[in-house]
């Protein structure tokens, strides 16, 4: 009798949890980035959009983490597209990254109140 061993190609399920992880991941993460542009694009007319310490937070944010950002919008994009099949590696980096993403905004925030506490 030959001992069971998971498969080396993931299950459907598999990739279904993670690109519905990274979905949902990308609907905290996606108005946050447009939030972020948007000011970022207001602080060219009205550079004291910056005093309002939120503001401040989320473009320092923003500008830190554009990179990951365009990434995990790339790979959202991919992964909701029907024509795309994406490997599981991927989609977990993608979920991974909007998660760290969020955290790392949620500390820049906390970082904020503090100050203004401060």
């Amino acid at each position: 009798m030959r001992p069971f061993t998971k498969s080396a190609e993931p299950t459907a399920t598999e990739a279904d949890h993670e690109r519905a992880a990274l979905e949902q991941a990308w609907r905290v993460l996606a108005p946050n980035i447009e939030q972020a542009r948007a000011i970022r694009a207001q602080v060219v007319e009205s550079p004291e959009l910056l005093n309002e310490p939120r503001n401040k937070a989320l473009v320092t944010w923003f500008d830190a983490f554009e990179r990951q950002c365009v990434a995990v919008e790339t790979l959202h994009n991919a992964a909701t597209d029907p024509n795309v099949e994406l490997p599981l590696s991927d989609l977990q980096l993608g979920r991974k990254t909007a998660e760290d993403l969020l955290e790392a905004l949620d500390k820049t925030r906390e970082l904020a109140r503090e100050s203004r506490l401060a």
